[in-house]
């Protein structure tokens, strides 16, 4: 049996890490999101950095 070199087994790592996580996500692929999700996750970042804070000028709800 021939022994990989060190960059061959970092790179079957990654690809096992990745294989491990895009099993089980790849039925969202397809799935819409919740309607609120869509617009939010894009306004939060700009409010906040423009100065304003979640739960005292924006209402997050999601912590």
């Amino acid at each position: 049996m021939r022994r990989l070199s060190p960059r061959a087994r970092s790179a079957l790592a990654v690809a096992l890490v990745l294989v491990a996580f895009g099993l089980p996500l790849r039925g969202l692929l397809r799935g819409p999101g919740p309607p609120m999700e869509e617009g939010f996750m894009l306004v939060f970042p700009e409010r906040v950095l423009a100065g304003d804070l979640p739960n005292r000028d924006f209402l997050h709800l999601y912590g």
